[in-house]
């Protein structure tokens, strides 16, 4: 029989995303608590890490309009 594949909303892979940013735990030890594939987590945490830099892009044009 097949796996059912679990749907992360979006809350759920930035609070994944932002754990394995921190660092507190290993890669594998992420895994094992949220039942993803590291792969995953990984491509997660790198969208993460480019929109970060787009929260404060938009800030600062908002900014200059003003």
């Amino acid at each position: 029989m097949a796996k059912i594949r679990k749907k992360y909303s979006p809350e759920e892979k930035a609070k994944i995303a932002l754990e394995a940013m921190k660092g507190q735990l290993t890669q594998s030890q992420i895994t094992s608590k949220y039942g993803s594939h590291s792969r995953q987590i990984n491509s997660w945490k790198k969208k993460l890490k480019s929109g970060i830099v787009d929260i404060f892009r938009n800030k600062k044009q908002r900014d200059e309009r003003d």
